[in-house]
C-alpha cells in the first residue's frame, strides 16, 4: 500500500494542490493522510475524489478540542501500526482519552508514527519505531526545509520512505526499513522481541527457527546457535532486555540483569557483543527458565 503524507500546509494552497498531484499522479498512491495545520486546508483533497484522505487536526485547532474528533489515529497495515499524530509528543492541549505517543512506542504498541509540526523532514528510528514527518509546504519557513511530502510504501515486512521536495522533485531522504519480529519461547514462557538491522541479526533472521539448550550466567541466558559473523559495534556492557551474538560461541544472549562480571548495577557480558535486538515483554521473566531447558526463536509474524 502507498501512503502520502503532508502536513502543515497553513493556508498554501497551491502548494498542497501540487503535492497531491504529484502524490496522485506519480506515486499512485492509495491515501494521503494530512497530519495537522490547517484543517481548512483539505478541501483540497475533493479535487481528488478518487483518492482516500485522512485527516488530523493540529493541536491548536478548534477540532483539536472536539471529542467527536479523533486527535491520532493508529491504523494497521499490512501489519505494520501506525500512529497518526500532529505532535509526536503528549501536548497540554491533548484530550483526556488521547492516547500518549511515547507510551505507545515504549510499549512497542505501535511501529511506525507519522507526525508533523515541527516543520523539519525526518525519518529515523528511535527504540525500534520508525519516525516520519513529511516536512511543510510553505513556500517559506523560518527552519530553512524546503516544501516536502513524503510517500510510504508499504509491505507485509518492508516499509520505504522518501521525502520529496515539491517544487523540483528532488529526494531529500529515501530509506528502507525492516521489521522482525521474533518469538522466544522456554517451557511455558513465551516472549516477544524485535531483532535490529545489523548485518548479524540478518543472519540470525535468515536461520529461524533456531534453538539451542540454556546456559545460565547470573541474570544471561546463552546458547550456540548455527551463525557465524565478526563482532560489530562490539559493547561491552548492554540494556535490560538486550539481545546479544557473542562470536566465540558462537551464541545468542539474553539479559535481563547483572552478570558475575558485573560491577554494581550494569550488565556486562563476558566479552564485548553485537546487540542484535531486544526484548519487548518484561525480560526478568527469563529468570523461570531452568539450566539446559531448550529455548527457541522463531518468527512472530
Amino acid at each position: 500500500m502507498r501512503i502520502g503524507l503532508v502536513s502543515d500546509t497553513h493556508g498554501e494552497l497551491e502548494n498542497l494542490r501540487e503535492a497531491t498531484r504529484q502524490l496522485v499522479e506519480v506515486h499512485n498512491v492509495d491515501k494521503i493522510v494530512h497530519l495537522g495545520d490547517e484543517w481548512e486546508d483539505c478541501q483540497v483533497f475533493q479535487e481528488v475524489p478518487e483518492t482516500e484522505a485522512m485527516i488530523i487536526p493540529g493541536v491548536y485547532a478548534v477540532q483539536y478540542r472536539d471529542p467527536s474528533i479523533p486527535n491520532r489515529i493508529i491504523s494497521t497495515i499490512e501489519g505494520w501500526k501506525i500512529l497518526f499524530t500532529h505532535s509526536p509528543e503528549p501536548h497540554s492541549n491533548d484530550l483526556p482519552e488521547d492516547p500518549d505517543p511515547k507510551e505507545l512506542a515504549a510499549k512497542q504498541e505501535i511501529d511506525i508514527v507519522a507526525y508533523g509540526h515541527t516543520h523539519i523532514p525526518a525519518v529515523e528510528e528511535k527504540d525500534y519505531v520508525l519516525m516520519v514527518n513529511p516536512g511543510h509546504l510553505k513556500t517559506e519557513d523560518k527552519k530553512g526545509h524546503p516544501p516536502s511530502y513524503a510517500l510510504l510504501e508499504i509491505r507485509p515486512r518492508e516499509v520505504k520512505v522518501k521525502i520529496t521536495e515539491i517544487t523540483n522533485q528532488k529526494t531529500l531522504v529515501e530509506r528502507t526499513f525492516t521489521k522482525k519480529k521474533i518469538t522466544v519461547t522456554a517451557s511455558d514462557l513465551k516472549l516477544r522481541g524485535l531483532l535490529n538491522d545489523t548485518e548479524t541479526a540478518e543472519k540470525i533472521w535468515d536461520a529461524l527457527p533456531i534453538e539451542g539448550q540454556a546456559n545460565l550466567w547470573g541474570e544471561e541466558i546463552y546458547f550456540q546457535i548455527p551463525v557465524d559473523a565478526e563482532l560489530e559495534d562490539g559493547r561491552e556492557t548492554v540494556e535490560l532486555g538486550d539481545i546479544g551474538y557473542w562470536p566465540p560461541g558462537p551464541a545468542v544472549c539474553f539479559f535481563f540483569g547483572p552478570t558475575p562480571v558485573s560491577k554494581g548495577d550494569e550488565i556486562r557480558p563476558y566479552s564485548p557483543v553485537t546487540v542484535i535486538g531486544k526484548l519487548v515483554d518484561d525480560p526478568k521473566l527469563l529468570r523461570k527458565v531452568k539450566e539446559k531447558e531448550t529455548v527457541k526463536i522463531t518468527i512472530y509474524w
